[in-house]
């Protein structure tokens, strides 16, 4: 199965963190648990403009049969559009509707701020993601995972990392929510079984849970799914 991974960070000049955390999540896809992507398979944009983002998100729906795009920077909510909006360089605004262009499998990640229009835009990308630590064949985890994929109907995985009108926190060691995802990822292949993958859609609900539990309920995830199941693999056991 032919996939693709566009991970677009935006740190800006006041982000330094955003540049560190698409490395993590980049590491993350490339290892075992994360199903074994090929490098070739995961593009990287830092401080791209909107054109440059438009092009590498029209060529996922021919290229792929299931595509994972991630973004990392400032955002925010405007109310009049009723839409989330991301910042990329210069201050170009784009809305997140165009990151829906993919494959017919497509998983979108956004972990940025949804603060309303007129508001101040604060925020960084939710993203360090943990190294590998868990060691088995790349060629069975890369199966495993196009295994599960291909069970899975075609439709869009959206996953925000927090709700309309909030702010995404972080600390030193990354973002709450993305390192929650990892972290979520970890605790499962500890204990899972041969085979088995963790969805997005569960590994969203775990994190969601360790997120609330940290802010006390001030950021909340938030996502939205296909009606048929299997979801797509978030981590995958070999």
């Amino acid at each position: 199965m032919r996939r693709k991974a566009l991970i677009i960070s935006a740190p800006g000049s006041d982000l330094p963190g955003v540049k560190q955390d698409a490395e993590n999540l980049q590491s993350y896809l490339l290892s075992a648990r994360g199903g074994a992507w090929r490098r070739d398979e995961i593009t990287v944009l830092s401080d791209p403009s909107k054109a440059h983002v438009e092009a590498h998100l029209s060529m996922l729906s021919l290229s792929c049969d299931y595509s994972f795009v991630a973004f990392g920077g400032h955002g925010r909510y405007n109310v009049s559009k009723r839409t989330t909006e991301i910042q990329l360089r210069s201050n170009e605004i784009m809305d997140v509707a165009s990151l829906r262009q993919g494959a017919a499998r497509h998983t979108l990640m956004l972990d940025t701020c949804r603060v309303l229009y007129q508001t101040q835009l604060n925020e960084r990308m939710i993203a360090k993601a943990m190294a590998d630590s868990y060691q088995f064949a790349e060629s069975n985890a890369r199966q495993i995972f196009d295994d599960h994929l291909s069970k899975s109907f075609p439709g869009i995985v959206e996953i925000y990392s927090c709700d309309i009108s909030e702010t995404a926190g972080e600390e030193a060691s990354g973002g709450y929510y993305t390192t929650s995802l990892v972290e979520a990822a970890k605790l499962w292949a500890s204990h899972a079984s041969y085979g088995a993958a963790l969805s997005i859609k569960d590994a969203h609900d775990i994190a969601s849970v360790a997120v609330k539990r940290k802010t006390g309920n001030r950021q909340n995830p938030r996502a939205g799914y296909p009606r048929s199941q299997p979801y797509f693999p978030f981590a995958v056991k070999g």
